[in-house]
């Protein structure tokens, strides 16, 4: 090509990478809404399967453990009379108040229980007249009970043969102290059926044979003071480390501030009013602790 005078040329070509138009989609809200909807729903249904099934049944079963734990407390501060009747002549053989009423008029409590006696004869009576069934399907044994509501007050009246016992309740008596008394009643048929048959009527022995009975199945001196059983200083140290929880160191401040008030003379009652919490059942709870422990005694 030189020899013609031809001279090659270069050729420069270029190319270029165009990149198509992305085109991006709108997100489907709806399929959105849909799915965090039912993540919400899922989570709404675990919360509420957890507090069903977990956390509710939790707290029920503290709740009744609560209400077994102090049940006992709670009957005997519904007790407000306890007499225990001859059956055959009425007389009573044996009571102790704790209301206002024998305190101040014995006569009127006096005629009251002979009242009883008589309603618990009417009773009995009735009772006989029915066909015979199947006595005491709880395997107590044969004894008869009843109560009776005065509107202000409650009687708990329960017959086995020769004895009579009559409970003088604030409110409506519980199952637990309905099978208390049952069991009374056998163990005083079963003591005092000699003395009952030969009876001569005085009561000195009764006197003498059946608080001792009564106190098997009723923490009676739980109605009578306490005093406090520790040093001051033992009462700062107590209140200070970790041998106590919260509410037992509530309930001790407070018997500790009515016991300098009244002469280490302490009323539980007054006790369970004076500590400002809702739920009773969890001052009983602290109180019977501290009986437990000794730290508070009867006084007496």
């Amino acid at each position: 090509f030189s020899a013609i005078g031809y001279e090659p040329q270069t050729h420069i070509f270029q190319f270029e990478i165009i990149n198509p138009p992305v085109t991006r989609e709108k997100p489907n809200y709806m399929l959105l809404g849909i799915l965090f909807a039912s993540i919400g729903i899922g989570a709404i249904f675990a919360a509420l399967s957890l507090r069903s099934y977990v956390i509710l049944p939790r707290k029920r079963r503290k709740e009744s453990e609560l209400l077994a734990e102090t049940q006992r407390f709670k009957d005997i501060r519904n007790i407000q009379a306890i007499v225990i009747i001859h059956k055959l002549s009425g007389i009573p053989i044996f009571s102790k108040s704790y209301s206002i009423l024998e305190k101040h008029n014995k006569e009127l409590f006096s005629g009251f229980i002979q009242a009883i006696t008589t309603i618990g004869e009417e009773f009995v009576e009735r009772e006989s007249a029915k066909p015979k069934m199947k006595e005491s399907a709880k395997g107590y044994g044969t004894e008869r009970i009843m109560e009776l509501d005065f509107k202000y007050f409650y009687c708990l009246i329960a017959d086995l043969e020769e004895v009579r016992t009559v409970l003088v309740l604030s409110e409506k008596s519980s199952e637990r102290l309905r099978s208390e008394l049952r069991h009374l009643l056998l163990a005083l048929n079963l003591n005092l059926s000699e003395q009952l048959q030969n009876w001569d009527g005085s009561l000195d022995q009764f006197e003498v044979i059946l608080p001792s009975i009564l106190n098997e199945y009723f923490e009676l001196y739980y109605k009578e003071s306490f005093q406090l059983n520790i040093r001051d200083n033992e009462f700062l140290k107590m209140t200070k480390d970790k041998s106590l929880n919260k509410m037992e160191i509530r309930v001790l401040n407070v018997i500790n501030s009515v016991a300098k008030s009244k002469e280490n003379i302490i009323n539980l009652d007054m006790i369970i009013n004076l500590v400002h919490e809702e739920n009773k059942d969890i001052i009983i709870k602290a109180i019977e602790s501290l009986i437990a422990q000794k730290i508070i005694i009867p006084f007496n």
